[in-house]
């Protein structure tokens, strides 16, 4: 289960506390990989520089819509 989980507006945003940082991006790069198969989700997760929908903002990339936390 993840920690918290946002509605972007046209989807879900999950996220983890990790116990420490992941510093080390070939290694998030394949954990990413990893969670895209296992979970058969969004195939373009897995660049870094991605921008997460922060609840309580609107999320203007089609029809603005809320954010928020579940």
């Amino acid at each position: 289960m993840p920690d918290m989980s946002v509605f972007s507006g046209h989807g879900i945003h999950c996220y983890w506390h990790l116990k420490e940082p992941l510093n080390n991006l070939g290694r998030w790069r394949k954990i990413q990989s990893g969670l895209i198969r296992k979970l058969n989700s969004d195939k373009t997760i897995k660049n870094p520089e991605r921008i997460m929908r922060m609840p309580g903002f609107m999320n203007m990339k089609k029809k603005p819509v809320d954010c928020f936390i579940l």
